[in-house]
């Protein structure tokens, strides 16, 4: 009986879960760390390598054009599975979970450990790379993507906030986040706290959102949207190959 309860607790605890959305987060996390080797056996890596490879150069390529897209992907839906759960009506205290989850550790982090590699390594001098590399966000290494990310967050939820109260199909959200990422593919709108990237990646995170919102009518469109973006990536200019 007590083996019988176990399972049936088991089983429970898994109803909540997706299996596509583990599927892809753990493809997602493989190729992130196989790109960020490969790329430094590319002249756009960090050190430059005594003898480069093609091979690697192109791997590196392939994976660099849409494992960034990907994880903002991702964060959509596991963005839309929260908001299945719970509803966040007030933006303050959206905001500050937000900035707790990901501001404190990208402060952590640059000041207690990029900060000091860069500057000890003779990459960057101190005071101009911790005021603009850093607090601007003009060179903030791997960490351009938490802040990014806080961005795109907070202009999602104000859109939909926006949508909501003027009962304008949540879907729009949709064509908003698409204008956006053609403006950013032509302008640079503002280059510091990484706004641009979060303009051009907004498109991703509301792809991801509407995949867990609309899972049987999006599922059909989404390989054409996603196909569409990527060429877009390209043919338009917006993420290029090496950029991050």
């Amino acid at each position: 009986m007590e083996s019988t309860n176990m399972t049936i607790a088991t089983r429970n605890s898994h109803k909540g879960r997706i299996p596509e959305l583990d599927i892809i987060k753990f493809f997602g996390i493989l190729l992130v760390v196989f790109g960020h080797v490969t790329r430094m056996y590319t002249p756009v890596g960090l050190i430059t390598p005594l003898e480069s490879s093609s091979v690697l150069a192109l791997t590196t390529s392939i994976i660099y054009s849409f494992h960034m897209p990907l994880f903002v992907f991702v964060s959509g839906m596991t963005f839309g599975v929260t908001c299945k759960k719970k509803s966040y009506q007030d933006f303050t205290s959206f905001a500050r979970n937000k900035a707790k989850r990901l501001m404190i550790p990208y402060f952590v982090f640059a000041l207690f450990w990029v900060l000091p590699f860069m500057v000890s390594f003779g990459f960057r001098p101190f005071l101009p790379y911790l005021t603009k590399g850093l607090l601007l966000s003009l060179d903030s290494r791997h960490l351009w993507y938490v802040w990014m990310l806080f961005n795109v967050f907070l202009l999602f939820w104000g859109l939909r906030f926006l949508f909501e109260k003027l009962h304008i199909p949540d879907w729009a959200i949709l064509l908003v986040s698409a204008s956006l990422f053609l403006l950013r593919t032509k302008y640079s709108v503002c280059p510091y706290f990484e706004i641009n990237n979060a303009l051009t990646y907004q498109f991703w995170f509301t792809i991801g959102y509407f995949a867990i919102q609309y899972k049987s009518t999006f599922r059909t469109c989404l390989p054409i949207i996603v196909a569409m973006g990527l060429v877009g990536n390209y043919c338009v200019g917006g993420v290029k190959p090496f950029t991050h």
